[in-house]
């Protein structure tokens, strides 16, 4: 009776959301395969000893974060984060990867604000305060941000579309297949990777973000809501993140039918 008891625990905990959407929808951590979850709990076991052993050791906090955000332990990383800013080990990589974690549980003004504190120091969060920006339907400082980004890609076009300003041409759209949950990237962190398929994720979202434009707001949430509904898997990538911030603001939820 007690192992029972024990395994219905378990099953409870691990049904446990990570974070709720836009839309008030919980989210899980994603699926991870079984190598890659060996991989990232033998990760986590090892930068747990270092950071036991030196409680300044920046790499170490890091390391650890980003295995438990891989595990999609959101949660976890942004603890392990504030305790090593709270602790000896404050840098600006530390509040980098933590407003990334933030942007996972979809505080995007609290991201917005520790990306601001690794600026000066890391100039690649200039795109993370861009991408934030975006989020947020600041179209015109999410534009001027991405002025300042090394590689503005997708949103970087968006943002300026959406601002009224030049965009230029499409940029290539990123690979669609979804990123090791151990190395999760935002805009102007890595270069993409062309893609030939037009029915990716990418795709759809900026057919949606025209419609948007062109004041189409049923056209877009048609577009929008498979995304969000269907590939929910995909909710800690930057595409995912946008989509469903978008479909939140033309989000019209089905109203229960009364009970005759």
């Amino acid at each position: 009776m007690r192992f029972l008891f024990l395994l219905l625990l378990a099953a409870s905990v691990a049904q446990q959301p990570e974070t709720m959407s836009l839309i008030k929808e919980p989210l899980y951590p994603p699926p991870v395969s079984r190598d890659e979850r060996a991989h990232l709990e033998d990760e986590i076991a090892q930068a747990r000893g270092d950071v036991a052993r030196d409680p300044s050791n920046v790499a170490a906090y890091l390391r650890l974060a980003q295995a438990e955000r891989g595990l999609g332990h959101v949660g976890d990383a942004l603890e392990t984060l504030t305790r090593a800013i709270e602790g000896k080990a404050d840098a600006p990589a530390l509040h980098l990867e933590r407003g990334r974690g933030f942007l996972d549980i979809r505080k995007f003004d609290l991201a917005q604000k520790d990306f601001r504190k690794a600026v000066d120091t890391l100039p690649e969060a200039h795109c993370d305060i861009a991408f934030s920006l975006y989020l947020l339907a600041d179209y015109k400082q999410s534009h001027d941000e991405y002025g300042r980004c090394k590689d503005p890609g997708v949103f970087g076009y968006l943002a300026a579309r959406r601002a009224g300003a030049p965009a230029g041409a499409k940029p290539a759209l990123p690979e669609d297949a979804a990123s090791r949950r151990g190395t999760v990237t935002f805009p102007g962190a890595a270069p993409s990777t062309p893609r030939t398929r037009e029915s990716s994720i990418y795709a759809i979202y900026i057919d949606a973000v025209d419609r948007l434009i062109a004041g189409d707001k049923k056209g877009a949430r048609d577009l929008l809501k498979p995304i969000v509904e269907k590939q929910k898997d995909r909710w800690m990538e930057p595409i995912y993140i946008a989509a469903e911030a978008d479909y939140a603001r033309v989000y019209k939820p089905e109203r229960k039918r009364k009970k005759k």
